[in-house]
């Protein structure tokens, strides 16, 4: 039986790299991070975002992750099956997770898709415990508390 104690520093391991934008897990801590690059299509989104409800619902992560410092777009279809994945499997997980941290865009087209999906994140889980970063680390420390 593996035994997991907090570290108060982050490990995080790539699982999965499509085209610079990942899904990599903190197992000790229990941290999903996914981090998003340029512009993401609908492909590249739905796969991470699977493997990151996955990891919350089969693995027992509790805290997320999810990086936009590099987001240039989602592109339409990626917004829709996002959309739509924040009123379905997304709502039923929020009930097991402790914390979602998200790096803001540095990007001006990625600011409005950022800002847009954080909104859409608290209209539809308005009991989700988030909170915007600039720095990942700052986000890190903040998911490690």
């Amino acid at each position: 039986m593996e035994t997991n104690t907090a570290t108060g520093t982050t490990n995080f391991v790539v699982q999965k790299n499509l085209d610079g934008n990942t899904f990599e897990l903190d197992k000790v801590n229990k941290i999903t991070k996914i981090a998003w690059s340029g512009k993401v299509n609908v492909s590249t989104a739905s796969e991470l975002l699977k493997l990151g409800g996955d990891s919350v619902e089969f693995d027992g992560f509790t805290k997320l992750l999810i990086d936009r410092s590099k987001l240039t777009e989602f592109d339409t279809e990626a917004r829709v099956w996002i959309k739509d994945l924040l009123k379905t499997r997304a709502k039923k997980l929020a009930r097991n997770v402790e914390k979602l941290a998200i790096i803001n865009a540095q990007s001006s087209m990625g600011k409005i898709f950022s800002n847009m999906m954080a909104t859409a994140i608290s209209l539809i889980l308005p009991n989700m415990k988030m909170k915007k970063f600039d720095d990942v680390e700052e986000a890190e420390k903040w998911l490690l508390v």
